[in-house]
């Protein structure tokens, strides 16, 4: 079995070349990644301004609250995307 780091690289270079033969879908690519970086950035800057105006100190325990029931969702979707995903054979 080779090691994760090996096939990482192999996941890379495929990577790579997919994106030569088309650069618009890179272009594509990176601008969702950009804007929904961005965006949620800027939720939650506008969120825990919000939080913080209204509950002072507090409102770092209001995060710290919304970030706790948040990891349990981000688990199972992590999950259950892996399990939805066909795994091809691996050449060894």
């Amino acid at each position: 079995m080779r090691g994760w780091l090996e096939s990482t690289a192999q996941d890379l270079g495929y990577a790579i070349r997919s994106f030569r033969r088309s650069p618009a879908f890179l272009l594509v690519a990176l601008m969702s990644l950009t804007l929904g970086i961005g965006a949620t950035s800027a939720i939650l800057t506008l969120a825990s301004g919000t939080l913080y105006a209204n509950f002072g100190a507090a409102g770092f325990w209001a995060m710290a609250a919304l970030c706790a029931a948040a990891l349990p969702l981000t688990l199972t979707l992590r999950v259950s995307a892996a399990a939805s995903v066909p795994r091809s054979p691996r050449r060894e």
